[in-house]
């Protein structure tokens, strides 16, 4: 194996092995360090890949810390000790996986220009959220072009990454107390991007990739090969397997196991109800994120998606597809590997990682991320400028120089530039996404009118709750009144409550005669149910020959239930 693939998640590292495939590696992406680029940067290489291996990360080896980052050391020794146990301590080569999380972003709008003033651009972006500290950053830039166009008017949507310089020198310092080289340290985004430009067939439609490993959770949208949206959320399985460990005993790596056998449908075999109701709470809200955020990019451009791709590590696990084809957010969910064809190259599982049961589109992040580049592109340890180790100082100075020699040449009547440094207040405009302002409306509508649903329900749980027996009224006037009666016509009850709960019902309907009606006065009165008002009204009906009555009903529950408790314990006594 020639590297190292790491990725940092809150209780674990993931390591992944990786070389090139045949004649490939002898022209390396990173090339042990040095500048020399591939031989054809254009010509995608092949890689084989092992199995990925778990590293619990004690809290006690943390000590004080928070997470890892904060101790270089730490994570070298751990890679170090991790490689010893996939039986690779031969490679040398470490290469980083950050997510945009761990970094700082800023996604933002521009039309083409000289490369100098792109760059300074980048920074400036950066210096929105750090302030003149942006020195001590390390920035880099990918921006979501095809470059199939040229036109110098055409708006290219970028995003700027940057993380502490201190930051890259101590893992760089720290890896190589351990006889390891970090030679890259590399946003999966910038994978992601590439992936949209040159792998993803998305001419003439709209396609998602869902890319899913042990670390993150990202959500990419393109059309035609032009990205439209990228975003990364925290991978659900670190609070996952905190579950699955404590509800069936069981170490990380054991838990990743049986996550990746048992599949989605694992909640169901919980041994614990508390258990799937964590797992169900955690999946939800990663779920409700990931939807909310693609239906508001489809919203705002008036976009539908024909296709959706998993890809990685969890996208084989068993029942995830149709998890996500319930999702009804495309057309069709697909595998990555469904669209691997003769002129793809397709990253290999070792021999090891098949009998794990890993696919080949369970390496498709890494295999582009090997690809997306030589050792000094979108590599946070050199920044912009890598190719002449420039400070990003020595970067500022030369955008700055450039806005200088840029103003003489609108001058001498190159409206293009002068257009551009126009931009500068345009770009913040757009930044303010103000094309989604139509769906962030919509979805705030629908949150509001959630919210205010949910609050009527807590709010009735706060109401005085009192118990109404108007089934019981209900039942006592069928069976005492309406069953005897030829035809009942119609009847009201309101319910009053003074201290004592009474019910008050006017009947009217028609009885066969009069000794009828002397019957159900008599059964309503022997009951007890019920009290008759004396003010009641029987006559002739002339079209039938029938007697129609006319009475009001009333009862005091309070009294019926004390008979009816009475007459329930009398009854059982005789028992």
């Amino acid at each position: 194996m020639n590297y190292v693939l790491v990725q940092i998640a809150k209780r674990y590292l993931c390591i992944t092995a990786c070389e090139t495939v045949g004649e490939a590696a002898a022209n390396g992406t990173a090339n042990k360090g040095n500048s020399k680029k591939q031989a054809d940067p254009n010509e995608k290489k092949a890689y084989s890949f092992s199995s990925p291996l778990i590293v619990p990360v004690d809290k006690a080896v943390l000590k004080d810390k928070s997470s890892v980052w904060e101790d270089p050391a730490l994570l070298a020794r751990l890679v170090k000790d991790g490689l010893s146990t996939m039986n690779h301590s031969e490679v040398r080569d470490v290469i980083l996986m950050v997510e945009s999380y761990d970094l700082t972003c800023q996604e933002y709008q521009h039309i083409r220009g000289a490369k100098k003033i792109i760059e300074g651009l980048a920074i400036d972006r950066i210096r929105d959220f750090v302030g003149e500290a942006v020195s001590d950053f390390s920035v880099i830039y990918k921006d979501y072009s095809t470059y199939k166009t040229k036109e110098v008017n055409e708006e290219i949507t970028s995003k700027a990454f940057a993380m502490p310089k201190a930051l890259a020198d101590d893992l760089v310092a720290g890896f190589k107390s351990f006889s390891l080289n970090l030679i890259q340290i590399i946003p999966s985004e910038a994978a992601m991007i590439y992936a949209a430009q040159k792998t993803i067939y998305s001419f003439n439609k709209t396609v998602a990739l869902i890319s899913m490993d042990y670390s993150a959770v990202r959500v990419f949208i393109a059309k035609n090969g032009v990205p439209l949206y990228c975003h990364e959320f925290t991978s659900p399985v670190d609070e996952i397997l905190q579950v699955i460990e404590e509800d069936r005993d069981l170490s990380t790596a054991a838990a990743i196991d049986y996550l990746r056998t048992a599949g989605y449908g694992f909640k169901n075999e919980c041994r614990n109800a508390s258990s799937k109701r964590k797992i169900d709470d955690i999946a939800e809200n990663l779920i409700d994120d990931i939807v909310r955020n693609v239906r508001l990019v489809t919203m705002s451009l008036n976009i539908s998606i024909d296709q959706m791709f998993l890809s990685d590590f969890l996208a084989y696990i068993p029942h995830i597809r149709n998890y996500f084809v319930g999702f009804g957010l495309a057309g069709e969910v697909m595998l990555v590997s469904d669209t691997f064809n003769a002129g793809s190259v397709i990253p290999e599982p070792s021999l090891k990682a098949r009998d794990d049961f890993y696919k080949n589109g369970s390496y498709f992040l890494m295999n582009e991320l090997m690809n997306c580049g030589t050792v000094f592109e979108n590599n946070l340890i050199y920044g912009l400028k890598a190719q002449q180790a420039k400070t990003l100082d020595d970067s500022a100075k030369a955008a700055k120089a450039g806005c200088v020699g840029l103003g003489i040449l609108c001058a001498a009547g190159l409206a293009f530039f002068g257009f551009y440094f126009g931009r500068s207040v345009v770009d913040d405009m757009i930044y303010n996404d103000t094309k989604y302002d139509y769906a962030k409306t919509l979805i705030q509508q629908r949150d509001d009118i959630t919210q205010s649903l949910a609050n009527q329900t807590q709010d009735a749980e706060l109401l005085p709750r009192t118990q109404l027996y108007c089934e019981d009224v209900i039942n006592q006037l069928d069976t005492q009144v309406v069953d005897k009666m030829d035809t009942f016509t119609n009847y009201s009850i309101t319910h009053a409550n003074d201290g004592n709960e009474t019910y008050s019902i006017p009947v009217n309907g028609l009885i066969k005669d009069f000794p009828t009606f002397i019957d159900l006065q008599n059964n309503i009165k022997d009951n007890g149910f019920f009290s008759m008002s004396e003010n009641f009204s029987v006559s002739t009906n002339t079209e039938t020959g029938q007697y129609s009555l006319t009475a009001q009903l009333t009862t005091d529950i309070t009294q019926s239930q004390s008979s009816k408790t009475a007459s329930d314990t009398e009854n059982n006594s005789e028992n």
